[in-house]
């Protein structure tokens, strides 16, 4: 069975992390339908501890920081899904 990593971008900011999972789950239920004959994984992009002082130390740019860090994980995608508010 061919593999696809899937890469999901949906809206996060000032939602609560159990709205952002329930979403997020949703869709990912929806993939595994229609792409039934793939092996899907899919790849992580919520970062627990957004703004933790245990992850940054350094004086940096906190959204900047994030962004590269989700393109960094969108570069290892097949397939990329966009989320009705995803540019927010």
């Amino acid at each position: 069975m061919e593999k696809l990593k899937v890469f999901i971008s949906q809206p996060m900011s000032n939602l609560p992390k159990e709205d952002i999972l329930k979403t997020r789950k949703e869709i990912e239920d929806f993939i595994v339908t229609e792409y039934s004959d793939k092996d899907i994984e899919f790849i992580n992009t919520y970062f627990e501890g957004y703004n933790s002082k245990y992850e940054i130390t350094e004086n940096i740019n906190i959204p900047l920081y994030y962004l590269a860090k989700t393109l960094s994980k969108l570069a290892e995608a097949d397939l990329a899904i966009f989320l009705e508010g995803y540019e927010n």
